[in-house]
């Protein structure tokens, strides 16, 4: 039995509905879009007994057989799909409410909530609420992936009841195959669960090789420096790389310094690098904020900061500005739409 807590729309509740009977009755298998982590985004078929496997490898790992379940993702997703059949299987109690940013303002203070999976702009929202944060103190164990986990939002765990995980996967590994723990004094890298068999091929991307994906070797795009047989730090995509003046620059790489020398400022929280055509050096390093405007001064303030603390060729050579960045339903940017909003 399935306990919605307002806001859920009829749309969401028929959704939660329609899979949880599908699952009830035996469906053998079910299609899902995938987001293009290993190659062009494509329609795939996940069986049932992959996602009872994923199911088990995750509570297995957590710990996880009883109480209660919160779902507050998009059960079009995989990920949402995941903790439906997960609180089925384990016969956890569930709860859900549609995918609002902050679930935990909707809690009842006499709620106990065991598990939980959400995105980090839920999490961040949560954490600045006063009343979000007092209820998910009370959680037990929170899961959070859909897109990277911040290193402000990585220190922000700390001292929190929650034991929380950030996620690594994809819709071709059912969800997750790599969990790595928050709120550490040191960044932990993420460590495969058992029955997970990690490589890399010859560009670095990793490979997998587990029943989540039938047995069959799965290459990814994601560019990792593996840390003995099952644990790995991940760098970024493959795809994300800028080529200026015959240096390759990983674009995730410039965006992790440039966080770490924002921190602590009153400057727009997001931004990308991109590379952007340049007549001499073929692509430039570009940084582009989410901001209502930059100013002149801010950008001689920011130039003179990437100076001191930046390569020459990871420099940005242009700043530009959007009022809004182009989102996943998971919160994660994207990338080639939010930069064709430019009129470059």
């Amino acid at each position: 039995m399935i306990r919605f807590i307002a806001p859920s729309n009829i749309d969401f509740k028929e959704k939660v509905v329609a899979f949880e009977q599908q699952w009830q009755h035996g469906v053998e298998s079910i299609p899902q879009k995938t987001s293009g982590s290993s190659g062009a985004p494509k329609s795939i078929e996940v069986s049932r007994d992959q996602m009872i496997k994923s199911a088990s490898l995750t509570m297995g790992h957590l710990g996880l057989n009883s109480g209660t379940a919160l779902l507050c993702l998009n059960p079009d997703f995989i990920a949402g799909k995941m903790m439906m059949i997960r609180a089925i299987e384990y016969g956890m109690d569930l709860m859900a409410i549609e995918p609002v940013l902050d679930p935990f303002q909707f809690i009842p203070d006499n709620q106990q909530i065991d598990f939980v999976a959400m995105v980090p702009m839920q999490l961040q929202a949560t954490l600045r609420n006063p009343i979000s944060l007092k209820a998910f103190n009370k959680v037990k164990t929170a899961i959070v992936g859909g897109a990277p986990v911040s290193i402000d939002l990585d220190e922000a765990c700390r001292n929190l009841n929650p034991t929380i995980y950030e996620t690594f996967g994809m819709t071709e590994t059912v969800s997750h195959i790599a969990l790595r723990k928050l709120g550490g004094v040191q960044k932990e890298p993420f460590r495969a669960f058992r029955e997970v068999t990690l490589g890399q091929d010859e560009r670095g991307c990793l490979t997998i090789l587990s029943p989540l994906t039938n047995n069959e070797l799965l290459v990814s795009n994601d560019l990792v420096e593996l840390r003995g047989e099952n644990a790995f730090e991940w760098i970024g995509r493959f795809d994300n790389v800028i080529n200026s003046g015959g240096i390759k620059l990983q674009i995730e790489t410039i965006e992790k310094k440039i966080r770490q020398i924002l921190r602590g400022s009153n400057r727009p929280e997001r931004f990308i690098i991109a590379g952007t055509e340049d007549q001499n050096l073929g692509e430039k390093v570009t940084l582009i904020l989410e901001a209502p405007s930059i100013s002149s001064e801010t950008k001689e303030e920011l130039t003179i900061l990437f100076a001191e603390y930046l390569d020459t060729y990871e420099r940005p050579k242009e700043i530009y500005y959007l009022t809004e960045f182009v989102e996943t339903p998971t919160g994660k940017i994207q990338r080639e739409e939010t930069i064709s909003l430019l009129d470059l």
